[in-house]
């Protein structure tokens, strides 16, 4: 999870990075202010999205008894730990949109 959140936010920080460093002019004096900061806050944007996606995913009650029950996944996907996983997501989340704001 931790990972696929910084690989979301590395991709998306680079394809802002090279937007912007082509779209300001090399001799503005907040050159890497009007660079980093839009790319800073695009690429937590995603980052966020990311976590909004997963996040109801980890409480489908039922598809989760059901894999859980069922399914050879079992022994690959700790299913029952769903719940801290939730949690985990969810504390990950907050940080993020603080981290956004500051």
């Amino acid at each position: 999870h931790i990972v696929s959140s910084l690989v979301i936010f590395a991709h998306f920080a680079l394809v802002k990075f090279q937007l912007r460093n082509e779209a300001v002019p090399h001799d503005d004096p907040n050159r890497g202010w009007k660079i980093g900061a839009p790319t800073v806050a695009f690429a937590m944007k995603h980052a966020i999205l990311l976590q909004l996606g997963v996040l109801p995913l980890t409480m489908c009650r039922y598809t989760i008894s059901k894999l859980s029950s069922t399914s050879p996944l079992n022994r690959v996907i700790p299913f029952e730990e769903f719940t801290k996983y939730h949690i985990a997501i969810g504390y990950t989340l907050v940080s993020l949109v603080l981290v956004a704001f500051v």
